[in-house]
C-alpha cells in the first residue's frame, strides 16, 4: 500500500467524527475527501466567579458575589468600668453642749437665834420683834458634782424658803461669793419681802464667768421683824438658802458626767457617682470603707454608723459600731464584698452617725467645748459584680481586621459595585451604643478610611450600605471605600455606652456579629477576560491539514450565561506566550434577564470560513486564547457560577487526495 494511501487511514482514524464521501469515479488518480465536524478544540467554560479566585472569598448562593460573616469572635467588656474610684471625705464638729447633771445644794439654814441673838428666848413662844439691822452672817456652800466650770451662758438659782413666822425683808441682801476664787462676788440678790411659808427663787447670771464648786451666801441688810404684832415664834424659826443650776453652757469644765449622746454630728455625704456612671443598685465585688477616728477629747466616745444605701442579708442596713478612746486615732475597716448598694433614695452615699459617751461613774473629766471629734471616711476602689445604673461610658471598639482578598483579583478592578453592605449588630447589648469608628479598606499599604460618627439604638444595627449611614444619604459611603478591591478591611474606634436604668453584670461581653455581604449588582467599565489552553491537533495532521487541506469553514457554538453582553474573540498561536493571531470574533449572544439576574443562557452558532493564511496558522498553532471583552453594563447581576461556554468547535472542508501518487498534480 503507498504512503498516500497510509496517511489517508490515519486521518481517518484520528479525526474520530469525520465522515468521508468517495467520489463516483474509482479510476480518477485525485480526489477531494469532504470532511466535517473535524474537532479543533475542547469544551470550554469561562466562568467568571473562577477569574475571582474563588478561593479567596466565600459566596452563599446566588445572593452575593462577596459574603463574609463573623460572629460572637469579637465584643467589648466593660468589666474595668465597673468600679467606684477611691474617694475620701471630712466629717468634723466639736463636742457642743454636754449634760452635767449639776443637783442643787444641800439646805444651809439661817437661824432666828443667828438673826436675832438678843430675842433667842421668843423661841416657841409669841412675841413682838421689832425691826434690826443685821450682822452679816456667811454660810458656805458646795455642789459636789463639777470642780470648776468656764460658762459660756448660763445661770444659777438661788433659792430662799421663809419659815420664820412673820415677813424676811424689806431690804434683807444676799451675795453669792466664789469661795474657790478668793471669795469673788458673783451677784447680789436683793431678797424684797417674802411672806412667812413662801419659796423665792432668784436667778443669777453667770454669762462668762468662771466658777468653783466652791460658794458662799453672805446674808446682810435689815429685817422688818413682826411689823408690831405678835406673833408665834416656831421652834425651827429662820430661812434656808439653797443654790443649783437653771440653764448652763459650758465652754470647759472639769466635772463629773453622766451617760449621754452627744449633740456632736459626724453625719455626712460621700458621692460615688460620676457623670458617667450613675448607680440605681449594684452588688459589690470586692472593696472596704475605712473610718479614721480622731478624738481630741478627753471622754471615751462609741461611734455608732448607718449607711442606709449599704444592705446585707438581703435588704438589712448596713450598721456598725466601735470605741474611740481619749485622745486617741483609730482607724476603722469594714469590708464590703457582697454587700448590695441602693442608690434609689439617695444620691449620694449617707454616712449617719450617733456619738455616745459612757463616763466612769465619780470620775471628773476635763473638758472644753472645742474638743472636736473627727471622722475621715476612705473610700477604696470599689470593684462591682453588677449594676443597674444610667450609664454613659466610653470604651475602645474592638478592632476589626477581616481579610477580603489575599491578593485582590485584577479582574475586579473594571469593576464598580453598585452596592457593599457591612453590617455590626450587637445581639447582647442593652444599651444605646454612641460609635465613633474607622472604617479602612487597606491595599497595597494604601488606605481609605470611612469616618462613622453614629448612635445605634438598643437592639438596632449598624448598617453601612450605599445610602450611607443607617440609610441617611450622606456621602462617602462604605461603596466608595470598597470600590478599591482591598485587601482587608479595618473596624477601630471608640464606643460610647449610653443607656438609663440598664442593668448587667462585669462577667457580660457585649459580642459584635459582622458582616461584609457585596450584592451582585454592579457596573462593569470595559473589561476583558481570558483564557488558553492547548489545541487538540496533533503533530502529524498538522501537517495533513498544512499538505492536503483545500478548503474548510469553522463551526462554533457560544452559550452566554452572564448578564452581560460583548464579544469573544479567539487567538491562536505557536506558544503559549504569544497567542496573538486571530482565529475567529462573534457578539455574544444575550440572555434572558430578570432584574439584571441571567433567567436563561443566550446561544449562538455560528460558522466561519477559514483562509489559506488561518489554516496555515492553524497547522503550525499548538495553543488557543479566549478574550472576552464586556462592554459597560449597568446594575447586572453576576454570581459565581455565571459563565461563558465555548463548545463543538469544529472544521469542516474538503481535502486533496492522490493514493497512488499518479498524478501530475502536487
Amino acid at each position: 500500500m503507498s504512503n498516500k494511501i497510509k496517511t489517508i487511514i490515519i486521518i481517518l482514524i484520528i479525526f474520530l467524527n469525520c465522515t468521508i464521501k468517495l467520489p463516483d469515479d474509482p479510476k480518477a488518480p485525485i480526489w477531494d475527501v469532504k470532511i466535517t465536524r473535524l474537532p479543533l478544540f475542547k469544551a470550554d467554560t469561562l466562568r467568571i466567579g473562577d477569574e475571582l479566585k474563588p478561593e479567596d472569598f466565600k459566596r452563599i448562593g446566588t445572593d452575593s458575589l462577596l459574603f463574609i460573616s463573623v460572629g460572637d469572635t469579637s465584643g467589648f467588656s466593660l468589666e474595668d468600668k465597673l468600679s467606684i474610684p477611691e474617694n475620701h471625705q471630712s466629717f468634723r464638729d466639736k463636742l457642743g453642749d454636754l449634760s452635767v447633771d449639776i443637783a442643787y445644794s444641800v439646805e444651809q439654814v439661817v437661824s432666828f437665834a443667828e438673826l436675832y441673838p438678843q430675842y433667842v428666848s421668843s423661841v416657841g413662844q409669841k412675841a413682838v420683834i421689832p425691826p434690826i439691822d443685821l450682822v452679816p452672817i456667811t454660810k458656805e456652800i458646795t455642789l459636789n458634782e463639777f470642780l470648776s466650770m468656764s460658762i459660756t451662758t448660763g445661770r444659777m438659782n438661788i433659792i430662799i424658803e421663809n419659815h420664820l413666822g412673820f415677813v424676811l425683808g424689806d431690804d434683807t441682801k444676799l451675795d453669792l461669793l466664789d469661795r474657790g476664787n478668793g471669795n469673788s462676788l458673783i451677784q447680789t440678790i436683793d431678797s424684797g419681802r417674802i411672806e412667812d411659808g413662801e419659796t423665792e427663787i432668784f436667778p443669777v447670771n453667770l454669762d462668762g464667768k468662771f466658777i468653783s464648786a466652791q460658794f458662799s451666801v453672805r446674808i446682810y441688810g435689815s429685817l422688818v421683824g413682826t411689823e408690831g404684832r405678835e406673833v408665834q415664834i416656831p421652834s425651827n424659826s429662820g430661812f434656808s438658802v439653797r443654790i443649783g443650776p437653771d440653764y448652763l453652757s459650758i465652754n470647759s469644765a472639769v466635772t463629773k458626767l453622766p451617760a449621754q449622746t452627744l449633740s456632736a454630728d459626724l453625719s455626712g455625704e460621700l458621692d460615688i457617682n460620676s457623670d458617667s456612671l450613675r448607680i440605681n443598685y449594684a452588688m459589690i465585688k470586692s472593696g472596704y470603707l475605712q473610718f479614721r477616728t480622731n478624738n481630741e477629747s478627753e471622754l471615751p466616745v462609741r461611734i455608732e454608723i448607718t449607711i442606709p444605701n449599704l444592705k446585707r442579708n438581703g435588704n438589712e442596713i448596713l450598721t456598725l459600731g466601735y470605741e474611740v478612746n481619749p485622745k486617741f486615732l483609730r482607724d476603722y475597716q469594714i469590708p464590703l464584698d457582697r454587700l448590695k448598694l441602693d442608690m434609689v433614695e439617695n444620691a449620694k452615699l449617707l454616712i449617719q452617725t450617733r456619738l455616745i459617751i459612757a463616763p466612769e461613774a465619780g470620775k471628773f473629766y476635763s473638758i472644753k467645748s472645742d474638743d472636736s471629734l473627727k471622722i475621715d471616711v476612705s473610700i477604696s476602689e470599689i470593684e462591682l459584680q453588677s449594676i443597674t445604673a444610667d450609664i454613659n461610658l466610653s470604651t475602645p471598639f474592638p478592632e476589626i481586621n477581616e481579610t477580603v482578598f489575599d491578593d485582590p483579583p485584577r479582574q475586579l478592578d473594571n469593576i464598580d459595585f453598585n452596592d457593599v453592605i457591612l453590617r455590626l449588630s450587637f445581639p447582647e447589648s442593652q444599651f444605646n451604643l454612641d460609635l465613633k469608628l474607622n472604617i479602612i479598606a487597606v491595599r497595597d499599604n494604601i488606605s481609605r478610611t470611612l469616618i462613622v460618627d453614629h448612635v445605634v439604638e438598643k437592639g438596632e444595627s449598624l448598617i453601612l450600605s450605599k445610602e450611607g449611614i443607617n440609610y441617611n444619604g450622606e456621602t462617602p459611603t462604605i461603596k466608595d471605600i470598597l470600590n478599591m478591591i482591598p485587601e482587608s478591611i479595618i473596624v477601630k474606634g471608640i464606643v460610647g455606652v449610653r443607656g438609663d436604668d440598664v442593668t448587667f453584670n462585669r462577667d457580660d461581653d457585649f459580642s459584635i456579629v459582622y458582616s461584609l455581604d457585596v450584592p451582585l449588582m454592579f457596573s462593569l467599565i470595559n473589561a476583558t477576560y481570558t483564557d488558553f489552553d492547548s489545541l487538540t491537533i496533533e503533530e502529524d495532521v498538522r501537517d495533513d491539514i498544512r499538505e492536503f487541506l483545500l478548503e474548510a469553514h469553522l463551526d462554533v457554538t457560544v452559550e452566554n450565561g452572564i448578564p452581560l453582553s460583548g464579544k469573544l474573540n479567539t487567538f491562536i498561536g505557536t506558544d503559549s506566550m504569544y497567542i496573538n493571531t486571530s482565529l475567529f470574533s462573534v457578539d455574544l449572544p444575550q440572555p434572558v434577564l430578570m432584574n439584571g439576574v441571567v433567567q436563561e443562557p443566550g446561544i449562538s452558532v455560528v460558522s466561519f470560513s477559514l483562509t489559506e493564511e488561518k489554516i496555515e496558522a492553524l497547522s503550525q498553532s499548538r495553543y488557543y486564547r479566549y478574550q472576552c471583552m464586556l462592554n459597560n453594563s449597568n446594575l447586572s447581576a453576576l454570581t459565581a457560577n455565571d459563565y461563558i461556554i465555548i463548545k463543538n468547535v469544529y472544521i469542516s472542508g474538503k481535502f486533496k487526495v492522490d493514493p497512488e501518487g499518479l498524478s501530475e498534480e502536487e
